[in-house]
């Protein structure tokens, strides 16, 4: 629903519709959501009736998997929408569940978060804004900052039940173990260097290998065909980081949609940052600085005591 989101549903801001939802909607969790959620806001807007009918079609896709979110965080509209919220919940048999919007870690953080979305907005403090934001210009609500287990159960000590379903939301969530920490895409490997190195590969399908061929026929373009002692150490070295690392194919998919980018007259930069000090990434085109020539680090780009994924 993400990818859909993003891909196809973007304007502005990631976007999908009631169609998509009803798609994919076994074996999820739904919430009402905060003010700008379908139902608040028909409450706030519109009126009580559109409003419960809005809930009425979520009641009829998720079941006992929908939830009716309470937010309170001092908020005017909050105040006017909860007691509406809390009536629906009785009424159609949908649970409650407290949640806290979060923008900063603790309450005397709220004068800084709201300079800084003066700074974003091009703003001033003083300029006021509108309802139900989460903050105002130079009137930030001190509300949405990380709070303890302790003080959610006290603000909504009137509904101790908003509290004790969130551990309801939480059991059903089921767990799923990722197969490595980063997932990219399968590189199509041409098969001649498949099998090169299965006991070696560490899993990697030919990658290795493969990425070792390419750099090698990208060396003799960049020093000649007959490469120095101090290049070829220079490329073993990082050609071995780089398999113990995991990063073969990302080296490869990097190195394919920069030079299909060069291929369509996109415009490629000749690199920035720390990928500036790999002679691989220089070999395979991704860059265009030799690093053997300023000297240049690829530890700083690449490092076996710090695995992270390698940034452009």
């Amino acid at each position: 629903m993400s990818s859909h989101a993003f891909v196809n549903g973007f304007y502005y801001l990631p976007r999908i519709d009631k169609k998509l939802i009803q798609e994919y909607k076994e074996d999820l969790i739904c919430l009402t959501g905060n003010l700008y959620g379908e139902v608040p806001s028909k409450i706030l807007n519109v009126g009580e009736n559109q409003a419960e009918e809005a809930l009425i079609w979520w009641k009829e896709q998720f079941q006992d998997d929908l939830y009716i979110e309470l937010m309170r965080h001092n908020q005017e509209d909050e105040n006017r929408v909860n007691p509406t919220l809390i009536k629906f919940s009785e009424t159609h048999n949908i649970k409650l569940v407290a949640t806290n919007n979060t923008y900063y870690a603790k309450k005397e953080d709220a004068n800084a978060h709201d300079i800084l979305l003066c700074v974003k907005d091009g703003e001033k403090q003083a300029t006021p804004i509108g309802r139900g934001r989460g903050y105002r210009y130079g009137m930030p609500n001190q509300e949405y900052y990380f709070k303890s287990a302790e003080a959610m159960k006290n603000i909504f000590k009137d509904v101790p039940e908003a509290i004790s379903n969130v551990q309801e939301v939480v059991d059903k969530i089921e767990g799923f173990q990722l197969a490595r920490d980063v997932l990219l895409p399968a590189f199509d490997i041409p098969q001649e260097f498949v099998n090169k190195d299965d006991e070696t590969d560490g899993g990697k399908r030919g990658e290795n290998a493969f990425l070792r061929h390419l750099t090698f026929e990208g060396a003799k373009k960049r020093y000649g065909e007959t490469l120095s002692d101090e290049v070829t150490e220079r490329l073993d070295f990082e050609l071995s980081v780089i398999e113990n690392t995991g990063y073969p194919g990302y080296f490869l998919i990097v190195e394919d949609f920069i030079r299909e980018a060069r291929n369509m007259d996109v415009s490629v930069g000749p690199g920035r940052g720390s990928a500036a000090g790999s002679v691989v990434a220089y070999c395979l085109w991704i860059t265009n600085i030799d690093p053997l020539k300023y000297n240049l680090l690829f530890e700083r780009f690449l490092n076996p005591d710090r695995v992270s994924m390698p940034r452009y």
